[in-house]
C-alpha cells in the first residue's frame, strides 16, 4: 500500500521484486504462488547473488536515464534479507531512505486473512524470513512505522514528510491539532 501510494500520489517509479521473480517463474514454468515466489527469490540469492535486487534497480535507473526520466524517484517493494539491503546501503550512487514497516504477529495474520483469505501461520505470511533480519532492518531504518498504529494514509504521510514531499524544505512545518 505504501509503494502504491508513493507511485500514485508522488509519481515514484515502483519496482516490485515479486513481479521480477514472477516473470521468471512463469517463463520457466515454475510455481508462482506466494510461497513459490519466496522460494525462487531464495534461489536467486543463492545462485546469482544477494545483490540481484540492487543490480536490477541499477538497470532500471539506466533505462530511466536513457528515456529522460532520470530524476524520477524509485520505490523498491520489497527487500527480504539484510544481504539484499546491504548493497543499497553501501552504494555511493543511490540516496537511500530505508523505510521499515512492522506490525505484531496478530496484525500480520489479520491482514493476510483479509488479503489472501487464508489461515496460514505467520511464517508463511511474513515475507522477511529471519528474526535477525527484522532486527537489523528496524535498527538500520531511516523511518520506522508501526502499522498497528497507523492506517495506509497515515503511513504514506509519515514517509512523504520524511522524504520532504509534502512541504518545501525551507518552510517550517506547523501541526494544528
Amino acid at each position: 500500500s505504501l509503494a502504491k501510494g508513493l507511485e500514485k500520489r508522488f509519481q515514484f517509479y515502483w519496482i516490485k521484486t515479486s513481479v521480477v521473480v514472477r516473470e521468471h517463474a512463469v517463463q520457466h514454468k515454475l510455481a508462482h504462488d506466494r510461497k513459490g515466489l519466496q522460494e525462487l527469490g531464495d534461489v536467486f540469492d543463492e545462485e546469482i547473488g544477494h545483490d540481484w535486487v540492487y543490480r536490477y534497480v541499477q538497470k532500471v535507473i539506466e533505462v530511466l536515464d536513457e528515456n529522460g526520466h532520470g530524476d524520477r524517484d524509485i520505490v523498491v517493494d520489497s527487500v527480504r534479507t539484510w544481504e539484499q539491503l546491504a548493497p543499497f546501503r553501501n552504494s555511493s550512487s543511490i540516496n537511500l531512505i530505508h523505510v521499515h514497516l512492522y506490525a505484531t504477529g496478530a496484525e500480520i495474520l489479520k491482514r493476510a486473512r483479509e488479503r489472501y483469505g487464508d489461515d496460514t501461520g505467520i511464517e508463511q505470511n511474513d515475507i522477511i524470513k529471519r528474526e535477525s533480519d527484522i532486527i537489523r532492518f528496524k535498527d538500520d531504518a531511516d523511518v520506522r512505522v508501526n502499522t498497528n498504529l497507523t492506517d495506509t494514509k497515515d503511513t504514506i504521510v509519515r514517509v512523504a514528510a520524511r522524504l520532504g514531499l509534502v512541504s518545501p524544505p525551507d518552510r517550517k512545518p506547523v501541526d494544528v491539532l
